[in-house]
């Protein structure tokens, strides 16, 4: 999180570690290893977080209210620096094969978790036929953020993304007629 993909060498690593190279490697056999463990415990760690707080919340309001306080809270974890970072893990699998090997189950595997969590966390939804799609907008609109982010740190203009967000999430679930457009 510190140093970057760029500044992120195996000596470094090993070095704030207190081990050696050959205790590096033999934990991790390439490179592209240790930064695929290294995203998924990042996504560990902001998924133990968003869990923790949502249930701290959760005690605290409403239905209505929940939906709201729950995309919010997810926006704190994608403009996380721990997102960051795994952002730019993503981001350096582009051109890196061997790391964008690694990363692939990570990903797919976070993936499943974040939409296992969210159908644990709003069991109410999960039979709504929008509840899916929905999950994945809203996702997938953080991660563009995120990446929007970087240059333009404007809180203003997320707010104003997070405030239509939240309307289109409870337009879609809230719809009693389940799925009707």
């Amino acid at each position: 999180m510190e140093h970057g993909y760029a500044g992120t060498t195996t000596t470094a690593v090993a070095t704030r570690a207190g081990v050696s190279h050959g205790a590096l490697f033999k934990h991790f056999a390439t490179k592209a290893d240790l930064l695929a463990a290294t995203a998924q415990h990042l996504y560990v760690v902001l998924m133990g977080r968003y869990v923790d707080r949502f249930h701290r919340i959760e005690r605290e309001v409403d239905a209505d209210e929940r939906l709201d306080r729950a995309i919010r809270l997810l926006w704190q974890m994608f403009a996380s620096a721990e997102f960051a970072a795994a952002l730019e893990l993503t981001n350096a699998s582009r051109t890196d094969p061997a790391l964008n090997d690694g990363l692939r189950d990570v990903v797919a595997a976070h993936a499943t978790r974040i939409r296992a969590q969210a159908a644990a966390l709003f069991p109410e939804q999960i039979g709504h036929p929008d509840f899916a799609i929905t999950l994945d907008l809203v996702l997938e609109t953080m991660v563009g953020m995120a990446v929007s982010r970087i240059a333009d740190g404007d809180p203003a203009h997320y707010q104003q993304l997070l405030d239509h967000l939240t309307e289109l999430a409870h337009r879609r679930l809230s719809d009693t007629r389940r799925g009707t457009r």
